[in-house]
């Protein structure tokens, strides 16, 4: 197949069908004229590597030395196992209707529940952790504590859950690096994170 006026010598064979020039299975290049040839697409210019190297560069030296410093991993984790152990002693004490204790203090918190239904109190009976199989309790790590905040006047405090989930208004601040604050809504019982004043 030969277009008129060209040559082997001027056609070349590809499978680019969706290119204008391309016709009849040969590419119709015009080999005098470089601009001709198809663009080469798919890369990336050396100017392009460059801001892309620099900008690497830029976000490394601004985050890397947050994954240095543990403590601020370990605030919010300790905040974390604070609001996921106060409601899991509230669901504890809907589950087993009887009351259920949170003794806070600022270096952690134990969780204890009455041994027998209302209107019996919480007498030192350990709510079991599930993930542990042990007493549930949370420990404050190195440099991270707990402070009252909101409805709670001082540490230590407990933090009483009936058997309907309700509960005196409570709040909690876990400070480090950074400070995280939540609270226990008073009547239902409900925890949630607040923004720290």
């Amino acid at each position: 197949m030969r277009e008129e006026g060209l040559g082997p010598s001027s056609c070349v064979r590809s499978r680019k069908a969706s290119n204008p020039r391309f016709r009849g299975g040969l590419f119709l290049v015009n080999k005098t004229h470089p601009a001709s040839y198809p663009a080469l697409t798919g890369g990336f210019t050396l100017v392009e590597l460059i801001v892309i190297l620099v900008l690497v560069g830029i976000l490394s030296v601004a985050i890397i030395p947050r994954f240095a410093d543990r403590q601020t991993f370990d605030t919010r984790g300790a905040f974390d196992e604070v609001s996921s152990s106060l409601r899991f002693a509230r669901q504890q004490a809907v589950a087993q209707r009887r009351q259920v204790c949170v003794a806070v203090t600022s270096g952690g918190l134990g969780v204890t529940q009455a041994s027998s239904p209302p209107p019996a109190a919480c007498d030192g009976r350990a709510v079991v952790d599930p993930a542990t199989g042990a007493a549930l309790s949370v420990a404050m790590p190195d440099g991270v504590s707990l402070a009252a905040n909101g409805a709670t006047a001082a540490l230590p405090a407990t933090i009483r859950f009936d058997a309907l989930g309700q509960a005196d208004a409570a709040g909690l601040r876990v400070n480090g690096d950074g400070a995280f604050c939540l609270a226990v809504e008073a009547g239902t019982g409900y925890v949630h994170a607040v923004v720290c004043p």
